[in-house]
């Protein structure tokens, strides 16, 4: 079978489309991928940084060197709780917030 047929092809079209239409995208991307959590972390800590950078403040104040694993570990923990969908309606509680860290 030639790979015209392939899964990879159509995948890797995907990938092409969506970086030449500024989506951040790296075929190394596949190493930074967290397989307990599902999820890629650099991309979540990059979320909340960026998007509430005082709520990730007083996490890192908080919880020091701890704050990405414990963020990954409630993040997986919420989602295996309350479904994706849920929590990307109504964020994610952490010890230090006073309001819940927003997802999406």
């Amino acid at each position: 079978m030639s790979d015209l047929h392939k899964e990879i092809k159509f995948e890797n079209e995907i990938c092409e489309y969506l970086a030449d239409h500024g989506w951040l995208y790296d075929t190394n991307d596949a190493q930074a991928y967290d397989r307990p959590h599902a999820l890629f972390p650099p991309d979540l800590i990059a979320w909340v940084q960026t998007t509430q950078p005082q709520a990730w403040d007083t996490l890192t104040q908080t919880h020091g060197n701890a704050t990405e694993v414990l963020l990954c570990d409630r993040l997986r923990q919420s989602i295996d709780q309350r479904g994706t969908l849920d929590v990307l309606r109504h964020g994610i509680d952490l010890l230090g917030l006073r309001q819940p860290l927003r997802l999406a």
